[in-house]
């Protein structure tokens, strides 16, 4: 099978989501996309990274890490705009 073959039958999906890794002021690896759809709390750095990559498609280019030890993802609560 041709390369042109292979891009037809398999082709690349590149995600459109953007994910944010960094520990949270507990220790723990926070990573969420960017909408605020996705997302995770891990033990590892490496469990949130592979949470991340597979959620991106393996790609790198949409893993963005977080020195702030403070990182957080969107807190719980009401969403900006929602009234209780």
């Amino acid at each position: 099978m041709d390369s042109v073959s292979a891009d037809l039958l398999f082709p690349h999906h590149h995600s459109s989501h953007q994910f944010d890794i960094g520990r949270d002021g507990d220790g723990l690896w926070r990573v969420e996309d960017r909408e605020g759809l996705i997302g995770g709390i891990f033990r590892t750095r490496k469990a949130a990274f592979r949470f991340a990559m597979f959620e991106a498609d393996w790609d790198r280019t949409c893993i963005h890490f977080h020195t702030s030890r403070h990182h957080r993802a969107r807190e719980a609560g009401p969403r900006e705009g929602h009234q209780s």
